[in-house]
């Protein structure tokens, strides 16, 4: 897969390196699951991610996470798309085990209608095209109700509303869906690259320089 293909460290001369950290799971297509593995990446505790750490500790690390990437796939169309916005309302499908989404959910929470990142998709999906000429990518504001959504709103509604000096430090982007050798190469490369052009494209870059995928 993809996510497993970048590399963990991000080498810029010049600049701080990124550290790039995974969850240590792929998240299932349930509204539960995906509520409970953002809450579970903004708690960064560090046992929640990989590579494990060279040397385990008694006392429970926290991570100061710069941003969150979330990773999907696309099935239509073979391109990379960066997500603008993620809406609240409606999902309407079932997730993986059967069950709708509680629509009353963050409506509850008296959280909006629609959370945007607090990144230039634009800009970034520009850096990529120059690097990545022959590749489609594009940013995109029509998001489909679809999981990938879901776990982007999840994701910025999880620091809204418990991690304020992170709001809106969640992205996401979709991958294309083939998984041959090349096409996994390729693709670790664009992502490796739209991390480093949201982070030089933002205020997020720290002397840690996180990324969580």
């Amino acid at each position: 897969m993809i996510r497993d293909a970048i590399p963990s460290l991000i080498k810029r001369p010049g600049h701080a390196d990124i550290v790039v950290l995974r969850y240590y799971r792929d998240s299932l297509d349930t509204y539960d699951d995906i509520l409970n593995m953002v809450a579970e990446i903004w708690n960064a505790k560090r046992s929640s991610f990989l590579p494990k750490p060279d040397e385990e500790s008694e006392e429970e690390q926290r991570i100061d996470i710069a941003f969150a990437l979330h990773l999907g796939m696309t099935t239509a169309v073979p391109e990379f798309r960066a997500e603008k916005i993620a809406y609240r309302d409606g999902y309407k499908r079932p997730g993986e085990d059967g069950v709708y989404v509680d629509q009353d959910h963050f409506k509850k929470l008296g959280l909006p209608e629609s959370l945007e990142p607090a990144f230039d998709a634009d800009g970034a999906v520009a850096l990529l095209k120059e690097k990545f000429a022959e590749v489609p990518i594009r940013a995109s504001a029509e998001p489909n109700r679809g999981f990938c959504e879901y776990r982007l709103y999840s994701s910025l509604a999880e620091v809204q509303r418990n991690h304020k000096p992170k709001i809106g430090k969640a992205a996401f982007l979709h991958v294309p869906a083939d998984k041959s050798p090349k096409a996994v190469e390729l693709g670790a490369d664009v992502v490796a690259a739209f991390i480093t052009a949201l982070i030089d494209g933002s205020s997020t870059e720290s002397k840690a320089g996180r990324s969580e995928l």
